[in-house]
C-alpha cells in the first residue's frame, strides 16, 4: 500500500517550474486522509532541503490546497535516506546525511 507519506507530493506548477518532465513514470493510487487518490507517479532528478540533497527522488502529483502555504510534501521517497531530526518546538525538520553501516 502506498500512503500520502510514502512519496513527496508536489504540483505540476512546481514540478514544471523547476523543468520535471511530467512524462509519467507510472499511475498508482495512494492512500490519504480523505480516500484513495488517483496520481501520476515522476522522478524528480534532485530535492534539496537546506543542505540536504537526494537524486532521483520519486514523487506525485498532485495539486495541494493554497490554504497550506507549502510548495510540496515531504514523503519517505526522500526522507529514508537521511537521519531525521524534528523539534516540534521551533517547527524545525533537520536531514542530515545518513551513516554507512
Amino acid at each position: 500500500m502506498t500512503t500520502g507519506a510514502t512519496l513527496c507530493v508536489f504540483p505540476p506548477s512546481v514540478l514544471e517550474t523547476a523543468g520535471v518532465r511530467l512524462r509519467p513514470s507510472r499511475r498508482i493510487s495512494i492512500t490519504t486522509a480523505s480516500g484513495e487518490l488517483p496520481v501520476t507517479v515522476v522522478t524528480v532528478p534532485e530535492v534539496r532541503v537546506g543542505r540536504a540533497v537526494a537524486d532521483r527522488v520519486e514523487a506525485a502529483v498532485h495539486e495541494l490546497p493554497a490554504s497550506g502555504g507549502v510548495d510540496g510534501l515531504l514523503g519517505l521517497s526522500f526522507l529514508r535516506r537521511f537521519l531525521v531530526s524534528i523539534n516540534f518546538q521551533r517547527g524545525h525538520l533537520t536531514p542530515a546525511p545518513a551513516r554507512k553501516p
